[in-house]
This record gives C-alpha cells, structure tokens and sequence, in this order.
C-alpha cells in the first residue's frame, strides 16, 4: 500500500518531467548552427576581432555552396533509391553520383582551403597548439578502430 502511494507521484512527476524536456529541444538552421561554431571556437581559441573576421569568411565561403549542396543531396538520394528499385543496378549513373560529388568538392574547396590558410596564419603559436589538441581529441572520439 505504502509502495502504491508513493509510485503514483513519481511516476507522474517522471512523466511531467519527460514532457518538459522533450519541449526544450529546438531545431536550429545550419546558419544558426556555423554561428554557434563560430562562437564557440572564438571564446575557446580566445580569438580577437581580426582572426574571428577571418573565422567568419571560412564559414561564409562554406555556407554559401551549403544550400546547393543540401539540395542535390536530396535529389542524389532520391537517384540511389530509384535505382536501387530497379531489378538491375546501373553501375554508371553511380560512378556519375561520385564523380559528381568529386567535381563539387574540387570546385569548393580552393575557396575554402585559401581561406582556411589567412584564418591559420593569424593564430599565435599557443592558439595553433590548441588547435591541434582540439583535433586530436576529435580524432580519438571518432576513432572505433580498435586495432
């Protein structure tokens, strides 16, 4: 009886409490997102108004081919699904997808790169090290190779 009294409020206290959290998630644009990035590389590299201008055009020169990007994706997607419907796989329209996605990141990525090396230059030694550790860790988060 004791354990009935007692389950009824906590169990609605946990249902009340999942509702509240699940209405704290928001959607963010990926603007609203490189912003955040943005942000948050600035304060941790502490980053002066020069190299945060600097940081900004690398994310400028990204988001601008993003929109291009996310569209043909979708319809790159819509492309894998319909050919793989079909009793046979046409080997040539896939190797047309990746020579496609070969030819936009050669396209995109002098402008990237050119800006990515004035953003580099600007940063001290010290900053560059965080960088590197920073790098490091991401890469050891994303390394399942346990070989």
């Amino acid at each position: 009886m004791k354990f009935r009294k007692l389950f009824i409020p906590f169990a609605l206290l946990a249902g009340i409490g999942t509702l509240f959290l699940s209405g704290c998630t928001r959607h963010h644009s990926p603007e609203d997102k490189a912003d955040y990035i943005v942000h948050k590389i600035s304060k941790k590299m502490d980053l002066n108004e020069d190299q945060r201008s600097k940081l900004e055009a690398v994310k400028d020169e990204i988001m601008q081919h993003h929109a291009e990007h996310k569209a043909y994706k979708q319809q790159m997607i819509d492309d894998l699904i319909a050919e793989i419907e079909k009793p046979e796989l046409d080997q040539n329209v896939l190797l047309g997808m990746v020579n496609h996605h070969k030819m936009t990141v050669e396209k995109v990525s002098p402008g990237v790169i050119e800006k990515l090396a004035v953003f580099h230059a600007s940063l001290n030694d010290e900053q560059k090290k965080h960088m590197v550790e920073k790098i490091k860790i991401f890469r050891k988060h994303f390394d399942h190779d346990e070989s």
